[in-house]
């Protein structure tokens, strides 16, 4: 069971890697249609252009630096669990009537590098901070606020996919954290209180954007 949970892990963070890859070939992807035409996932802005402009610019810029921040702490896991799976050792466990089950040995979490599970919480409170949130923001804003006459393009659609993916992905990661699950990780009563606080106050924002985003995308497809 473990080994299928590590093998697990490792398709999880695969599957990450790609997102990250999607995610910020079309943050920039918009970012040109903004700066051209002024439009965000397919829509003109006809009012806060500047302000929507420097929100975009920041998401865009730092979106793509905590993508790339992630994607080598995702090659740290998996190099881990890979290892964990080659060097997994069993033993055996003998219950009152005599028999016997043959169960994995979990001594390989504590080898895992902690460095990286802290680098992993408070890159995704930056990431929800300053980019994830201020994309969610702009997309409600657009289909609350601006008058809608054609629907946005599959890229677009797209576009605001990820946006409600990554504040999932975020939701997973911190609450994963606050509940000690995973290699490295510790339960938030036996971890530091600033790293559970982070934790407790990232899966709140995230959970509150991921409702926002959602509601952008179903306007989106609606139109």
């Amino acid at each position: 069971m473990y080994m299928f949970c590590c093998k697990l892990k490792i398709f999880y963070y695969l599957v990450l890697i790609a997102y990250h890859g999607c995610d910020v070939y079309f943050d920039w992807f918009n970012f040109y249609e903004l700066f051209e035409d002024t439009a965000v996932s397919g829509i003109l802005i006809s009012t806060n252009r500047i302000l929507v402009k420097i929100f975009f610019v920041i998401s865009c810029v730092t979106g793509t630096v905590f993508s790339i921040i992630m994607i080598v702490a995702y090659g740290y896991y998996i190099k881990f669990h890979w290892y964990c799976i080659r060097h997994a050792s069993y033993q055996s466990v003998k219950y009152s009537d005599d028999e016997v089950s043959i169960s994995s040995d979990r001594g390989c979490d504590k080898k895992c590098n902690r460095k990286f599970v802290t680098l992993e919480l408070w890159v995704s409170v930056l990431e929800l901070v300053l980019k994830d949130d201020f994309q969610s923001g702009i997309l409600y804003w657009i289909y609350t606020s601006q008058f809608i006459i054609t629907r946005p393009g599959w890229q677009s659609i797209v576009f605001q996919t990820c946006s409600v993916i990554a504040h999932l992905k975020l939701g997973i990661c911190f609450m994963a954290k606050l509940c000690g699950c995973g290699a490295g990780e510790e339960p938030c009563c036996d971890g530091s209180c600033k790293n559970s606080v982070a934790s407790v106050i990232g899966f709140i924002g995230a959970a509150v954007f991921f409702g926002l985003t959602v509601v952008s995308l179903v306007k989106a497809v609606s139109v």
